[in-house]
């Protein structure tokens, strides 16, 4: 599936991708949600990884980043980002790890989809490394 929720009109208002008047689509044809993903949702969360993690990141771990706080959020990237001994400490050893604990959605845990998406995340970001952690 594809659509867009009301945090991300949020994020990309506060990046400045959208303007403070936009509000959320009812509904979007797939081509609409292609070019939002690439105009919008892409440089949103690209923009909040560059805000809040403050380490030199290759390619690759910019980009697990990106889809990891588009999926979970910026309190998350705070998480993997800010706290002590965390990406802005310079461990970036920690990532994967921290990424794969987000597998959980509502009352739901370990979500299969889930599961997938964040060892695609931590993996790519572990990649650069020179490591694939564990799944």
């Amino acid at each position: 599936g594809y659509g867009v929720t009301a945090v991300e009109i949020a994020d990309a208002k506060h990046y400045g991708f959208l303007p403070k008047d936009a509000e959320l689509p009812k509904s979007l044809t797939k081509e609409e949600a292609d070019r939002w993903m690439e105009e919008v949702t892409l440089p949103t969360y690209d923009a909040m990884v560059c805000d809040k993690v403050k380490v030199d990141l290759t390619l690759q771990q910019r980009f697990a980043l990106l889809s990891f706080c588009h999926n979970t959020g910026g309190g998350s990237l705070d998480k993997l980002a800010l706290y002590k001994n965390r990406l802005n400490s310079g461990n970036l050893a920690c990532a994967p790890a921290i990424m794969r604990l987000y597998v959980n959605a509502g009352r739901h845990t370990n979500v299969s989809g889930l599961v997938k998406r964040r060892n695609w995340e931590a993996n790519l970001f572990a990649e650069s490394l020179g490591e694939i952690a564990s799944n």
